[in-house]
């Protein structure tokens, strides 16, 4: 059966259907908005945009995946811009002759589909995302290309030392949890993965139930709600099963780990802490803490490991903010022909600063710098309506901070903040370790 008949026969179905409630809120001008079928469209106007942002974001990803079907959420994310519409047009192709620019994301915690078009292109866009969120039409030949082009992603990973080293950072920090597994899921999964379990797996959680729409722009609010009801409104509910249980932070011990070789450059070493999900009290403090350590040139560690005659080439700390548990990591890539040695006491320096700053608290003068660094990183981030609505999908999916993600934030936490959260999150565990090491050298890291 076609495309077109089933996006047909769902449409009378979801006509047919007994309207529910409609739950509505409004807060600093944006309005969310909850339609029958279970949809969540999030209504933010913005006069000064010169286009509209439309973002659907669905909650799937990693974190609902089970072993032996890890990527399948990636597989679908590719699979989603295949079908093509009654012209024979595919979407890409749709939203570029409407002015438009596109993509898509595949996280732990979330799979987006945004695209900016002007104006004028909202209700095209909508019936578009209805199209493909009612049903996934698709051929053979579609899947084997899209495997195809993953396996080429799973090859560049491969052949990029840090990307590698974050991946088996993450497996060993979330081992036993779907977070331990990259959004590309693990090649050795893909000669499992089939045709149908994508089409079962966008069935399973590319309902409207499952989905949040953001809306950031130029727009009339009463306007953009009827043409969402319209369109996005009349795509039939669908349950979407249960999963995705919270992760519990327990002790990972300490864990060294050589990852395969590669043929260029000098040595790697990750550091990671397990850290509480996006919406603790002790993310801000992180966030933080991030460059208080290596927010410029002279921050402790760029001081300490970077310039004239010292061991690494580049370091740089950050956070993976995620719902149930992040990640926060220390990265160091070290000078071409570096031994072991020198990969030891790269990573003993790691330690040493961050037990520094757990005792002492960043210093007055770089905590100031810090703050006004990440508040001019956020003012300038929510300028557009395409950032302005990944603040609102983070926000909504991932951090539960809701229409507060748009705030540019105050002072931020204070040194005892930041001095608590080294204290107890990161000085007070032991971390994950990876070592990357060049080929025919591999054994120095064991």
């Amino acid at each position: 059966m076609t495309h077109r008949f089933w996006t047909a026969m769902l449409l009378a179905l979801a006509l047919a259907a007994p309207p529910a409630a409609e739950a509505a809120r409004a807060r600093d001008g944006i309005r969310e908005q909850k339609l029958p079928n279970g949809l969540t469209l999030i209504l933010a106007p913005d006069p000064r945009a010169g286009g509209v942002d439309v973002t659907v974001w669905y909650r799937t990803g990693t974190r609902w995946e089970t072993a032996g079907r890890t990527g399948v959420t990636h597989l679908v994310e590719q699979l989603m811009f295949r079908g093509v519409s009654a012209e024979g047009d595919d979407h890409v192709t749709r939203i570029r002759r409407l002015g438009g620019t596109v993509g898509a994301e595949s996280t732990p915690d979330y799979s987006s589909f945004f695209q900016t078009v002007p104006p004028q292109a909202l209700e095209p866009v909508f019936a578009m995302e209805a199209g493909r969120m009612a049903a996934l039409d698709v051929t053979p030949a579609d899947f084997a290309e899209v495997v195809r082009l993953v396996r080429q992603n799973h090859a560049r990973v491969a052949n990029t030392p840090v990307a590698r080293g974050m991946q088996q950072l993450n497996a060993l920090a979330f081992e036993g949890h779907p977070y331990a597994w990259s959004a590309i899921g693990r090649e050795a999964d893909l000669d499992g993965v089939t045709l149908e379990d994508c089409l079962d797996w966008h069935r399973d959680r590319y309902g409207p139930g499952n989905a949040v729409v953001t809306v950031v722009g130029r727009f009339q609010t009463s306007e953009a709600l009827a043409a969402a009801k319209r369109t996005l409104g009349r795509v039939p509910r669908r349950t979407t099963p249960k999963g995705g249980d919270a992760l519990p932070l327990e002790e990972n011990g300490s864990i060294r780990r050589t990852v395969g070789t590669y043929a260029f450059g000098g040595p790697s070493v990750l550091l990671g802490w397990r850290v509480p999900g996006a919406a603790s009290d002790a993310t801000p403090a992180l966030e933080l803490l991030v460059r208080c350590l290596t927010g410029d040139a002279s921050a402790p560690l760029q001081r300490a490991l970077t310039g004239q005659d010292r061991p690494t080439a580049f370091v740089q700390c950050g956070l993976q903010a995620r719902r149930d548990a992040g990640l926060f990591f220390a990265v160091a890539a070290l000078q071409s022909g570096a031994d072991s040695a020198a990969v030891a006491a790269v990573e003993r320096t790691i330690l040493d600063e961050v037990a520094k700053i757990a005792a002492e608290g960043p210093e007055e003068e770089r905590l100031e710098r810090a703050r006004k660094s990440l508040q001019v990183e956020r003012l300038f981030s929510l300028e557009r309506p395409r950032d302005r609505a990944e603040a609102l999908g983070h926000g909504a999916l991932v951090s539960n901070r809701g229409a507060d993600a748009l705030a540019a934030g105050a002072a931020g936490p204070a040194a005892a903040a930041v001095r608590d959260a080294a204290a107890r999150l990161l000085a007070g565990r032991t971390p994950v370790t990876v070592w990357m090491m060049p080929a025919g050298r591999a054994e120095e890291g064991r």
